[in-house]
């Protein structure tokens, strides 16, 4: 799914809500995705069961991103 966003330039909005089954693996995929993907602007995980160690993969990632709102 990630590589498939990192190369569709048109997608700007992405939602992962209420996705239960994300894992470390997952956020680390997401976490590619926010370093990769300057076209997507928003990005939810509303209800998601992230754990401390996928909530820590995503947050460095988020630290070298300008482009989400």
């Amino acid at each position: 799914l990630a590589e498939g966003l990192i190369a569709n330039q048109n997608i700007e909005n992405v939602s992962f809500d209420k996705n239960h089954h994300i894992r470390a693996e997952g956020c680390t995929a997401i976490a590619d995705l926010i370093k990769n993907c300057p076209h997507i602007k928003h990005l939810s995980m509303k209800g998601c069961d992230i754990h401390e160690e996928g909530a820590i993969i995503i947050a460095e990632a988020l630290k070298s991103n300008n482009t989400l709102e």
